[in-house]
């Protein structure tokens, strides 16, 4: 069940807000994280959620983007708060568009969480409960328009302060398959289809 707003009460300015509310009825949960794994349905969870957005395009060649969101999950037989999804998750960004040129870049912030990761080790399938601490990710890109607009030569970097880390402080973000996980670089030509009666 979701309710939510998105508008735009100015020309250069939207507005989105969204509050919901789900069920995820009685999840697999192990009640042996070992060979040979014992599971049973669990309890019942519920998740509300309130997400807030604000985007703002004073020029047309400039924007900027901020954006919140607030997850509680719940037990529904206990009403115990659950930690296996981020509690906190915000973003700030921009971009900027001259002569051609495409610069853009993303913060974003995650609050600690816990989560449930089956893994390989010497005695076989073992199910870990990992913890992650609270990270921040900086996304950038990089571009240039060439042959008159048709293509763009780009480079994209993905958490990009993992270069400022030590190995031992990086952490998924905000859950991936591999633990640590590092920055990741892309670099590539974009092709643009080309007009047909005028439209893009």
């Amino acid at each position: 069940m979701e309710i939510g707003y998105r508008g735009r009460p100015l020309r250069w300015l939207r507005l989105d807000a969204a509050a919901y509310y789900q069920e995820l009825k009685r999840p697999i949960e192990y009640l042996q994280s070992r060979m040979p794994l014992i599971y049973e349905n669990g309890p019942t969870r519920h998740q509300t959620g309130v997400e807030l957005g604000l985007m703002v395009r004073p020029l047309s060649t400039l924007g900027a983007h901020v954006s919140y969101s607030l997850i509680r999950t719940t037990r529904a037989d206990s009403g115990a708060v659950l930690h296996d999804y981020p509690t906190h998750l915000a973003q700030i960004g921009g971009e900027w568009s001259k002569w051609g040129g495409h610069l853009t870049l993303d913060f974003n912030y995650v609050a600690s969480t816990e989560l449930s990761l089956m893994q390989a080790d010497s005695s076989g399938i073992v199910n870990n409960t990992l913890h992650n601490s609270a990270q921040t990710l900086l996304n950038l890109r990089l571009g240039k328009d060439i042959l008159d607009g048709a293509a763009e030569v780009f480079v994209a970097g993905t958490n990009t302060l993992a270069f400022f880390r030590q190995r031992q402080n990086l952490v998924q973000f905000p859950s991936a398959s591999a633990d640590p996980i590092g920055a990741v670089i892309l670099a590539g030509i974009r092709v643009r289809r080309a007009a047909v009666g005028g439209v893009p």
